[in-house]
C-alpha cells in the first residue's frame, strides 16, 4: 500500500453523503483542505468513508465497521473520529447539492449528525 513504512494517523475526516456527484465532491474536498487546514496539505490524513471503507458484501461490511461489537462507540468510525480529535484536526462536512435538492437539509442524514457529535 501507498504508506506502509511511514504511515499516518487519521488527523480529518470528510462526512459526506453518497448522493453527491464525484467530480464536485473531490472538488469540494480539496477546497476544504486547502482553505480550512492549519497544516499544510501534506500532513493532512484523511478519512474518507467511500475510499476508506472496503465496499463488499453486506455481511462483510458489517464486519468490517462493526468490528466485533455491536457498540456504535466502539466501531471503525468512532476509531476514526477518536484519532481525529487526539490529533487535534478537523471534520469538514461536504455538502451535497442533491441533499439539498430533496430538502433534507444539511445533516438530514442520522450518521453525518452523529460524526459531527462524536467530534
Amino acid at each position: 500500500t501507498y504508506n506502509d513504512s511511514a504511515p499516518l494517523l487519521i488527523n480529518s475526516l470528510i462526512s459526506h453523503c453518497w448522493d453527491e456527484e464525484a467530480n464536485q465532491f473531490f472538488a469540494d474536498v480539496w477546497g476544504l483542505v486547502s482553505n480550512y487546514a492549519e497544516r499544510p496539505w501534506q500532513e493532512v490524513s484523511l478519512f474518507i468513508c467511500c475510499l476508506s471503507q472496503y465496499q463488499g458484501t453486506d455481511a462483510e461490511i458489517d464486519l468490517q465497521v462493526k468490528q466485533g461489537s455491536s457498540d456504535v462507540r466502539k466501531n471503525a468510525f468512532a476509531n476514526v473520529l477518536r484519532s481525529v480529535k487526539d490529533q487535534s484536526g478537523w471534520v469538514y462536512v461536504v455538502p451535497c447539492d442533491a441533499v439539498a435538492q430533496q430538502q433534507r437539509g444539511l445533516f438530514g442524514r442520522l450518521w453525518c449528525t452523529w460524526e459531527v457529535y462524536n467530534a
